[in-house]
């Protein structure tokens, strides 16, 4: 992988990222289904075309944030289930 393949997948992810995040403000303020694209993108400070680069619409956007949620709550049950298998002890997750 060349430099700019890196840069692209780094600028690639935070974009994501960023539209992620402005989705989850957006969600603490009102209905999901009151939240449109350009919403997004004005909260993430992005034009359209990013966020279609990314995602076909909002439903994906919240896939993909319900995806990430459930790996990284997944991550946390394999440590936790690692350190009972070597301690013998189980704790509160």
């Amino acid at each position: 992988m060349n430099k700019v393949e890196k840069g692209e997948d780094r600028r690639s992810r935070r974009s994501q990222k960023l539209l992620k995040k402005g989705l989850l403000e957006l969600m603490l303020e009102k209905k999901f289904s009151a939240i449109s694209v350009r919403d997004v993108t004005e909260r993430a400070d992005m034009n359209r075309g990013t966020f279609y680069l990314h995602y076909a619409d909002t439903t994906a956007l919240l896939q993909s944030v319900e995806t990430d949620m459930l790996a990284e709550a997944q991550l946390l049950i394999d440590e936790h289930m690692a350190e009972f298998e070597a301690g013998g002890s189980l704790r509160p997750v």
